[in-house]
């Protein structure tokens, strides 16, 4: 399916998407996608949450640690999935790494429960577990070390969000009042991030901080960018205000109404509605990679049934070339996944 996408004000040369729909229905959820076009998504089946690496031709099921509820939420490049799975009895919930068709359980830091929200291409995971005693703490893990506290700002507890390929930690912390504060970790060193305002939520591939703050003087949300080597053309605070996912040139989030959901580059930025000429209202950006591929959640006026789908920028960069090997090491050929369909207008 090919459209044009059309510009919201005057920009550079306006990009064309194709559209194929990985899961029907409101049961799937996006989370992630890597430079290889492998998508990772959830799904609530028969009152079970599963965790999926999906393509347009084939997809797998990670399983899970002995309990039925699962959920995915990072994958690098390599194929690497992080994420939690209930344990036998669904009593308590545990990190996992996925890797070479394996889930690992890799514990916690002597509470009941944990949770691994991000790993870098260097096979960093980040995440946050219950302590013993009560309280939580964000986690370091790497096969060779082990899981680690990551340590606080003074306080008691803390939480990881993100992790970059450049090593960055970003995550919050209590400081000794009980205050949460922000902040970035690198090396052995946390540093609290509290005064550069705003709710930072993510981190780009190089060290990009980003997120979103209110701007009372426009009674607006306003985009917060860090660290940046380019950002989005035009009034790109306020036309993306709310980001979701950043990556090598694209980023994608919600405008400063949370009503439309838009891509922005350097040269511009647009409405994924526009990607379809009215046929499609897209809900959610979950995930965009170094290529521009979008991992998005929408619903065709068409048809009338919402869908999570996957935008592809046409003509398709070479790199999507790489695909098969990407396949290769997620071993996404075990399977052909019927519900992957191509649609065309």
């Amino acid at each position: 399916m090919l459209f044009a996408m059309l510009p919201i004000a005057a920009q550079a040369e306006v990009p064309k998407y194709r559209l194929d729909v990985l899961v029907d229905g409101p049961a799937g959820r996006g989370a992630d996608i890597n430079n290889s076009g492998v998508a990772l998504l959830g799904l609530e089946t028969g009152g079970a949450s599963q965790a999926w690496l999906m393509t347009t031709t084939g997809s797998v099921h990670l399983g899970s640690l002995g309990g039925t509820k699962v959920e995915g939420f990072e994958l690098n490049d390599a194929g690497t999935v992080v994420g939690s799975s209930s344990l036998a009895g669904n009593t308590a919930t545990h990190a996992f790494v996925y890797a070479n068709g394996t889930m690992r359980d890799i514990g916690t830091l002597g509470g009941l429960n944990s949770s691994a929200v991000a790993v870098n291409n260097a096979g960093l995971v980040v995440g946050t577990s219950d302590v013993a005693g009560g309280g939580t703490r964000g986690f370091i893990y790497t096969a060779d070390g082990g899981m680690r506290d990551i340590g606080t700002l003074g306080g008691a507890q803390s939480r990881i969000l993100d992790v970059a390929d450049t090593g960055e930690i970003l995550g919050s912390a209590q400081t000794e009042s009980g205050e949460w504060h922000k902040f970035l970790y690198k090396d052995g060193v946390m540093t609290d991030i509290h005064d550069w305002g705003g709710n930072l939520s993510g981190l780009g591939a190089n060290g990009e901080l980003y997120g979103t703050s209110y701007d009372s003087t426009r009674n607006q949300w306003s985009l917060e960018l860090y660290n940046s080597a380019w950002s989005p053309a035009g009034e790109w605070n306020y036309n993306l205000a709310i980001p979701s996912d950043m990556s090598n040139g694209y980023m994608v989030g919600t405008n400063n109404y949370g009503t439309g959901t838009m891509l922005a580059t350097a040269d511009g930025y647009w409405s994924l509605d526009s990607f379809t000429e009215g046929q499609w209202t897209f809900l959610d950006a979950h995930g965009v990679n170094d290529s521009g591929q979008i991992l998005a959640y929408g619903c065709s006026w068409d048809s009338g049934s919402c869908a999570t789908v996957l935008l592809s920028p046409v003509p398709e960069p070479a790199t999507y070339g790489m695909l098969a090997a990407g396949l290769g090491v997620v071993a996404l050929a075990r399977r052909r996944k019927g519900a992957a369909a191509s649609r065309s207008a």
